[in-house]
């Protein structure tokens, strides 16, 4: 069996040499450096038998590239986690941020929540 294969090297281009095969190829450029992330939390509290949305942004100059939520926060656990959760976490529609929508059943009473944006330079 006969294989090709390409090396790349930030300094030239290379050859790579298999089964009597020479390819060439010509340099990558360097990689670039690795983005800086921040990820920006947002406690909230959503009462008994409501459903809530609620938005975290990034700061000025970043962009979100994704985002979460869960239920209770790091002083605040859930008592009846069946009774509240977490609908749907997407997208702000500003395309700023992170929107979550959180509900408590009736019967739950006042629930905390966390929303978290994970957000980079733009």
């Amino acid at each position: 069996m006969r294989h090709r294969g390409l090396v790349f090297t930030a300094v030239g281009t290379a050859v790579f040499a298999a089964a009597g095969i020479t390819t060439m190829a010509a340099a990558s450029a360097a990689p670039a450096a690795a983005p800086h992330y921040k990820v920006v939390t947002k406690h909230f509290i959503v009462g008994s038998d409501t459903q809530k949305l609620e938005t975290v942004s990034c700061p000025a100059g970043t962009k979100p590239v994704g985002g979460g939520a869960h239920e209770g926060n790091p002083s605040w656990i859930v008592a009846n986690p069946e009774f509240a959760g977490i609908d749907e976490s997407d997208l702000s529609s500003n395309g700023r941020g992170w929107t979550v929508s959180a509900y408590v059943a009736g019967g739950q009473g006042r629930t905390s929540f966390t929303a978290n944006v994970v957000c980079t330079a733009t």
